[in-house]
């Protein structure tokens, strides 16, 4: 059914009511699975990172005939479980020179005397994080709004599995990340992984990924595979994903139109 202007007249109408919504700034996704990248001819970039994405792609042409900018491209990348014994050892020495900071995890629920420290680190994700060509408005997380995703989860059978890092002086809330862990099935999605900007330089990021890895295959040992986005300008978190194993899965393209 394609080529008969099915998708423009969706992408007219789903623009339409956005705008009615009081909305001017539309985000878009493509997704270019690493099997399509090796024979690309030319590439469309984003202004930060060194990926492209393939400029023959029809979804790459659809976003440019639309008005559409490329602001940022993500990677998906795909881990193997377990880790092998000897890069473990290695990611648990690194991680043990994050001194002055405890891992703290949890399944589905978080602790009620964190939930609030939690929220507040969570609403970080929307100013901490690479965002240098696409525009994204600062996010607003209350404990509330902590509870309601939590259910959403479960309800859909993917509670989340959260470690976050605490600092032990302060018992400030500095790192976490996520991994939705499915009832069934061999693959998890991991989803934020965040260090505040105050927080970075001390490994976090390497010890509350290990700490949920492991929690992973206590909670969950039919998980075999892990997939997780970064943007790719994001070289910090990329280097701690090489470290872990983690390749190449794909590319997926943001772009961005604003609404006359």
């Amino acid at each position: 059914m394609r080529g008969r202007g099915i998708g423009s007249a969706l992408l007219a109408a789903g623009e339409e009511l956005a705008a009615e919504g009081g909305r001017r700034v539309i985000s878009a996704y493509t997704e270019h699975p690493a099997s399509t990248l090796a024979d690309s001819v030319s590439v469309i970039r984003a202004r930060s990172g060194t990926a492209g994405l393939p400029a023959e792609s029809r979804d790459v042409r659809f976003a440019l005939r639309h008005g559409y900018q490329l602001g940022q491209v993500e990677r998906s990348s795909e881990l193997l479980l377990p880790l092998p014994r000897a890069r473990e050892a290695g990611l648990a020495s690194t991680a043990a020179s994050a001194t002055g900071y405890r891992a703290v995890s949890w399944l589905g629920h978080a602790p009620d005397d964190l939930l609030e420290p939690f929220a507040a680190l969570k609403a970080r994700m929307s100013t901490d994080i690479p965002q240098s060509g696409i525009a994204v408005d600062r996010e607003e997380w209350t404990g509330e709004r902590v509870r309601a995703q939590e259910r959403e989860l479960a309800e859909r059978g993917e509670p989340l599995l959260v470690t976050a890092a605490e600092c032990i002086d302060t018992g400030e809330l500095a790192a976490y990340t996520e991994i939705a862990v499915p009832a069934d099935g061999d693959k998890a999605e991991q989803y934020d992984t965040l260090v505040a900007m105050p927080h970075r330089g001390h490994r976090l990021g390497t010890l509350v990924k290990l700490q949920n890895i492991h929690e992973l295959a206590h909670h969950a040992p039919h998980i075999h595979r892990l997939l997780t986005w970064n943007a790719d300008e994001n070289v910090p978190m990329l280097a701690i994903n090489r470290a872990f194993g983690f390749q190449l899965h794909a590319l997926t393209g943001h772009w961005q139109k604003t609404l006359e």
